[in-house]
């Protein structure tokens, strides 16, 4: 639900655009999500900006939470996202720390992950989402353990590549490389 919004979001559904019709210019200033997942709650504090009916800039920061399942216990600490569309291409770049993450036996403590990567905007009216993909991420943890014990433990992995198709037919090409250190 998106609260007093949601009467105006159903009477703007209602009615189909008109063809000639500019696209309205959506903009989000502090906008608060509260997920509820299987696994524990989520808060999402975000700036969007939506034009001519393309995510043109989104900025988001998650507060500190704790997530577990069967597998998995984590505690995450303030994360960033943020997304900027420039013509036909989108850039991102996320960045997480957690001071403590449990999965199956391995514990990895002050772990910092960090995802970079553009690609291209998925063209909603061709169905496709075709161009250059690059990524970038880094896991970087203060100790590690699995049995064994690292500490200073240092993975960075590098994706250059193009995709093609929409989400039921989706490919992904390209040369992937990883150092852990």
């Amino acid at each position: 639900t998106l609260g007093s919004l949601d009467p105006l979001i159903q009477d703007l559904l209602k009615q189909p655009p008109r063809p000639d019709a500019t696209k309205p210019k959506i903009e989000i200033d502090d906008g608060t999500l509260l997920l509820t997942t299987d696994y524990g709650p989520v808060r999402i504090v975000a700036d969007a900006t939506v034009a001519d009916s393309k995510l043109m800039a989104l900025t988001a920061t998650t507060a500190p939470t704790r997530l577990k399942g069967p597998t998995f216990d984590t505690d995450l600490a303030a994360g960033a996202l943020t997304l900027r569309t420039r013509g036909d291409r989108v850039d991102l770049n996320a960045r997480i720390e957690t001071p403590k993450t449990i999965v199956g036996s391995v514990t990895l403590a002050g772990a910092r992950l960090g995802v970079t990567g553009q690609g291209p905007y998925p063209d909603v009216q061709k169905r496709r989402g075709d161009g250059a993909v690059t990524l970038r991420a880094s896991l970087a943890g203060a100790r590690a353990t699995a049995g064994q014990r690292l500490d200073g433990a240092q993975l960075s992995a590098a994706f250059d590549g193009a995709s093609a198709g929409w989400s039921d037919t989706l490919t992904v090409t390209g040369v992937a490389q990883a150092v852990l250190a």
